[in-house]
């Protein structure tokens, strides 16, 4: 008859839903780092985690 929507169809687009977004894949993580100096901790129970593409820099002792 034409009335309603036809039962086949997909829902209307304010009303479908958005596809999950990719979950992301570390390239690295460090997981309850702890840094002191001396007495002095800086970092404690810390994680870090890098995406592919980071860019890192490490700093220490030897510059």
């Amino acid at each position: 008859m034409g009335w309603g929507r036809d039962p086949v169809a997909p829902p209307p687009l304010a009303r479908r839903r958005k596809a999950p977004k990719p979950v992301a894949q570390y390239i690295y993580t460090m997981v309850r780092a702890r840094k002191a100096h001396g007495d002095k901790v800086i970092l404690d129970n810390v994680t870090l985690s890098f995406l592919p593409g980071a860019k890192i820099g490490v700093v220490g002792p030897n510059g």
